[in-house]
């Protein structure tokens, strides 16, 4: 029963990260996410059911679509076993998450899939993200007023100087030390750059990163480092 409910898990969250694929396509372009069905973004069919479920319908098409033999960007099928572990890994750390830490991470998970596709993110969804954390947080957000506002200064006066980092970045790790405090959020901002450092390693020819997918993975690992 256990490991059927950790597969239903699996899929939904999956399923999010096929939806949140489908966003990151389709909002820069203006079209519609709710009522258009899925359709093959080169021969324009329509997909049948089977085309999308998540995971598996990359396997069965074996990576190509099934009406005209495109290539599908192996990245669509990534995010989704992403959501996927993302949601098993949430349910199994439910005690350090709970709802609040839950939503947030889906709520970054949807930035990360934006940024890795555009190298951008939306300033409506950033601002989405802080009355979240606002809402969920409120009752401790006091002490991580100062460090978040310090911290904002200093990121966004190293992102001026070096253009390393952008402005969504720097929103976006503020808006987390808002919400878990300076400590946590060093911790996270170290991994995410050792996961960006251990990438250009394996593809040095890589000279461009989107940084909110690693902060992403970094983030998911908060139960597990040492924080007082």
């Amino acid at each position: 029963m256990v490991i059927i409910f950790q597969i239903l898990l699996f899929f939904l969250g999956a399923t999010f990260g096929s939806f949140f694929q489908l966003l990151a396509d389709r909002q820069p372009l203006g079209l519609d996410v709710v009522f258009t069905p899925s359709y093959c973004d080169v021969c324009q069919t329509r997909l049948a059911p089977y085309d999308l479920i998540p995971v598996i319908g990359y396997w069965l098409q074996q990576g190509h679509c099934r009406y005209c033999q495109h290539e599908i960007p192996s990245a669509s099928m990534c995010w989704e076993f992403v959501g996927g572990i993302s949601a098993i890994w949430l349910f199994l750390n439910w005690s350090y998450w709970q709802v609040g830490g839950s939503l947030i991470c889906l709520l970054i998970f949807q930035l990360a899939i934006f940024d890795a596709c555009h190298y951008y993110v939306d300033q409506l969804s950033l601002s989405q993200l802080l009355l979240f954390i606002i809402l969920l947080y409120w009752h401790s957000l006091t002490p991580n007023i100062l460090p978040t506002l310090c911290c904002l200064l200093v990121l966004t006066t190293i992102s001026k100087l070096t253009r390393g980092l952008g402005n969504a970045d720097v929103q976006l790790v503020s808006m987390l030390i808002l919400a878990y405090g300076l400590q946590p959020m060093l911790w996270v901002c170290l991994l995410a750059n050792i996961l960006i450092l251990l990438i250009y390693l394996i593809e040095p020819h890589l000279k461009r990163f989107a940084f909110i997918p690693y902060l992403y993975l970094a983030l998911l690992a908060l139960p597990l480092l040492p924080i007082n």
